[in-house]
């Protein structure tokens, strides 16, 4: 089993665009190996980031493609609950995901934000763009 933690960004793009972060959350999380690492904090972020009008005006099915990612997170994710916080990305808000990772032990962690998430790994955890993960997936190398 491969837990992983997804970024905010992956379900923003996933609803927008048609590209990795698509394969993963309509199809890569559903395979009975993988474990999708929740938290409270997380989903508060995803539903804040879903209530967007700028990207909602550009793209109309984004509310609800997005709504409907969470349910799927919220049905199939498993839920932790972070003791402990780190201060070690640049952007504050991004340290939740750091959290999560950590409380979950979690194997990986996929951004598309490189510009914040400059390391390549954070304790056990490997963090990795979306396209990384799904090769690696592809390869069965997980």
């Amino acid at each position: 089993m491969k837990k992983i933690v997804i970024d905010t960004n992956i379900l923003v793009s996933a609803a927008i665009g048609n590209g990795a972060s698509t394969k993963i959350l309509y199809d890569i999380i559903f395979d009975p190996d993988i474990e999708v690492c929740i938290c409270e904090n997380v989903l508060a972020e995803y539903n804040r980031v879903s209530e967007y009008n700028r990207i909602q005006k550009k793209y109309p099915l984004y509310r609800i493609k997005l709504k409907e990612m969470i349910e799927s997170l919220q049905i199939i994710g498993v839920k932790y609950f972070p003791s402990q916080t780190f201060a070690l990305i640049k952007d504050i808000s991004d340290n939740k995901f750091l959290d999560l990772a950590y409380e979950s032990k979690a194997n990986y962690l996929i951004t598309g934000n490189h510009k914040d998430f400059t390391i390549s790994q954070f304790e056990e955890t490997k963090i990795l763009s979306p396209q990384q993960f799904c090769e690696l997936y592809r390869q069965n190398d997980l």
